[in-house]
């Protein structure tokens, strides 16, 4: 029974009766948006989420540059 339902199935639709459907989004007859659950989770995602603002900041990269420049490191023991 189910041998000749999927030859059936093969015979009418081909390869694409087996194959799952490679759509994150498909659009219903009503024009609701179905989305994937991924999708839906990352819509209603409320972590934080954290804007940086590099205005205000009187440190600058060659500043930077120049105190590791001026660091010494030592990574011996009990020096």
């Amino acid at each position: 029974m189910k041998l000749t339902i999927a030859l059936t199935l093969s015979m009418a639709m081909g390869a694409s009766a087996f194959a799952p459907s490679m759509t994150t989004k498909t659009s219903t007859s009503l024009n609701a948006e179905v989305m994937s659950r991924f999708d839906r989770l990352k819509k209603n995602y409320k972590g934080p989420k954290v804007l940086i603002s590099a205005e205000g900041i009187d440190f600058s990269y060659e500043d930077f540059e120049k105190a590791v420049a001026e660091t010494s490191y030592s990574f011996n023991r009990n020096d």
